[in-house]
């Protein structure tokens, strides 16, 4: 309440050295009073602290002194229930309760009171320090020149009656808006006129004797004047209309297209969670993902050898069954109150969604694809029979989800094709496999070949495929016997031959000469395996450009006959 007074009177107080700027000193000294009762919370049943939070202002503003005690010593209202008309000081009867209760309810409340204090008193002092909000800066505590201690004098003078508010303003926006919101298509420059008129009181004229207030300005005009008025604007009517049907006919084109525009972001949106999806579903078949024994997880995370590896297999493996899946109760927040959870919570929420997934029920309910997120109308109870009206709107945009799925993997593949993201490096394993894990399985190696493009040799990275048909435990680097599949397209290369491999682990999974990773089952087109050749052709940096790694051997395929005379 002194709070709301002194801002509203600021503007009238200028004789007392009092502008906007002397705001900031009763927002400091509101935080300094909010803290010592989060403090001390026995201080807000303190009737003389409370009183007097703002007693030096009363001191300092005499005005202000003029209406406190106007309040709570003079201002009377008369009491609804009493037939006698009598009348009482209300604020100081609401005072009375406050400090020194009489009913008995309102002295079980002190209790309560002393309870809540400490924490609304903290959320006042929270707020008012919050960085991100106006007001701080008009704090002390912000040492900036909005501040009262650190605002130039000559700032201060000129402000001086000026007004704190902006009530001027938000009168004149909130009458408009009035208008609008009570008669719908009313034209914005007439429900603004209204407003203006109201508050001007522009038409307003004395209905009796006693009332002593002047006329508006229309009514001070001359009564000719006063008539030709009303003439142009009956006869300007019409075309007033049909400039505001026009207006109308805009606003509303302009609402069609934002819808349309809203659609089609919703339906972008909903194809990048697709998309992501689609990766997540499909990992779950791959190296990457550990399932069937909660052992798998430990297992992983002890071959894995940083913190920020291990969160990220554990996040990677929750989200598999979350968004791959659509599991909305495999869900797992990363941080709460602002702390991170840490790898074993993680681990252990994991271990639990792996026990969860083997049950029947959850296992038979195991989608074959990833789900689709398209927006649809929301779904609200029936009563008797649907209309065809609202069965149309559900299959307006989204009845086809064959084509929506169709459309995101189109996407996916344009995006795979121009480097961004790949289903091969997304579905490797975390941790990397040990030599004797790979007989029997199949391998990619990356390559570099000259290639013939737009006339110039060019070298071109390759992921070549293989079986690995033996792991060399004896040597000093580690390798294996690969079988590798035939490329009709590299001459040398056109049938199937055996050779020696460096598997070096600082190869696993990069993108540089003689990188290796596990062969994954990719189709470029549906997800499923590829007949034929097995190959992934890119762009990358040979290793004898760059070399991330720092490591000074150079790996070179084994030949045949190399490895015949070991």
């Amino acid at each position: 309440m002194p709070f709301r007074w002194l801002a509203g009177k600021t503007h009238e107080l200028a004789e007392y050295n009092w502008g906007p700027p002397s705001m900031a000193r009763v927002i400091d000294t509101l935080r300094e009073k909010m803290s010592a009762i989060s403090e001390n919370p026995k201080l807000i049943l303190d009737e003389t602290f409370m009183m007097d939070i703002f007693k030096v202002y009363r001191d300092e503003l005499p005005p202000f002194k003029e209406y406190w005690d106007e309040m709570f010593t003079k201002k009377q209202m008369s009491v609804v229930a009493r037939r006698s008309g009598s009348k009482v000081i209300q604020f100081a009867e609401i005072k009375k309760s406050l400090f020194k209760p009489t009913r008995k309810t309102d002295k079980q409340a002190m209790k309560r009171v002393l309870e809540l204090a400490p924490t609304a008193t903290r959320t006042i002092v929270k707020e008012i320090d919050d960085k991100n909000k106006a007001t701080y800066k008009y704090t002390k505590a912000s040492k900036t020149l909005h501040s009262y201690a650190l605002c130039p004098e000559e700032t201060k003078k000129d402000f001086l009656g000026c007004k704190a508010t902006n009530d001027e303003s938000e009168s004149a926006l909130g009458g408009a808006t009035y208008q609008i919101q009570r008669f719908g298509r009313i034209n914005l420059a007439a429900a603004g006129a209204i407003s203006d008129a109201r508050r001007n009181a522009f038409l307003y004229r004395p209905t009796s004797k006693k009332d002593k207030k002047s006329k508006g300005m229309f009514h001070g005009f001359d009564e000719i004047l006063r008539s030709a008025i009303i003439q142009v604007g009956m006869k300007d009517a019409p075309r007033t209309r049909a400039v505001n049907n026009e207006a109308m006919e805009l606003q509303r084109k302009a609402k069609q297209a934002r819808e349309n525009i809203k659609r089609e972001k919703n339906m972008e949106k909903a194809s990048e969670q697709y998309i992501e999806a689609i990766y997540y579903h499909r990992m779950y078949d791959s190296m990457a993902c550990w399932k069937g024994s909660t052992a798998r997880v430990s297992t992983g995370l002890k071959k894995l050898t940083s913190e920020t590896a291990r969160y990220e297999a554990l996040k990677e493996n929750i989200m598999v069954r979350v968004k791959g899946f659509g599991w909305e109760w495999a869900k797992h927040a990363w941080t709460k109150d602002k702390r991170k959870y840490t790898v074993k919570e993680l681990a252990t929420w994991l271990q639990f969604i792996i026990k969860e997934e083997k049950k029947t029920s959850i296992k038979d309910t195991m989608p074959t694809e990833p789900p689709t997120t398209t927006p649809k109308r929301k779904e609200t109870s029936i009563l008797g029979t649907q209309c065809e009206y609202v069965r149309s709107l559900d299959r307006k945009y989204f009845d086809n989800e064959e084509d929506f799925r169709k459309r995101a993997n189109q996407v996916r593949m344009e995006r795979e094709a121009r480097g961004e993201g790949s289903m091969y490096s997304l579905l490797q394993p975390f941790d990397r496999p040990d030599l004797q894990e790979l007989v029997g399985r199949r391998i990619d190696v990356l390559s570099f070949m000259p290639v013939i493009v737009d006339g110039e040799e060019k070298s071109v990275g390759r992921w070549c495929q293989g079986e690995v048909l033996r792991a060399y435990t004896e040597r000093k680097k580690p390798t294996v016997r690969v079988l590798w599949d035939p490329m009709p397209d590299v001459g040398g290369y056109e049938e199937a031959k055996e050779t020696d491999q460096f598997l070096l682990p600082t190869k696993w999974k990069k993108d540089k000469d003689n990188a290796w990773r596990m062969d994954v089952d990719v189709n470029i087109t549906d997800n499923s395996r590829r007949d034929g050749v097995n190959i992934e052709s890119v762009e990358v940096e040979s290793e004898s450009e760059s070399d991330s790694d720092g490591d000074s051997e150079i790996e070179t395929e084994v030949s045949e006959s190399d490895s015949d005379n070991e």
